[in-house]
């Protein structure tokens, strides 16, 4: 499993205009997403600002922790904002 989440997103979200905590979601969210299904994991859930991915369920997937980790890896580093 995987969780990942904006660090201080709300006291961030607290200082900004409502439009720029949606651009900052929306874009996070579609990195997440796309990061988590480019490894091959399955989206759960999303939780405010948090995702929760499921690697290795449904279906078995080969190094499922490699797999993990490398998501979270991806996330970390194409965030840019």
């Amino acid at each position: 499993m995987l969780f990942v989440d904006i660090r201080g997103f709300t006291p961030i979200s607290e200082a900004l205009e409502p439009e720029q905590v949606v651009d900052i979601l929306n874009s996070y969210l579609n990195l997440t997403t796309n990061s988590i299904f480019a490894n091959g994991g399955t989206l759960d859930k999303f939780i405010g600002d948090a995702a929760m991915a499921v690697f290795n369920a449904p279906f078995d997937l080969d190094d499922y922790i490699f797999r993990a980790v490398k998501t979270a890896w991806d996330i970390v580093t194409e965030i840019n904002f």
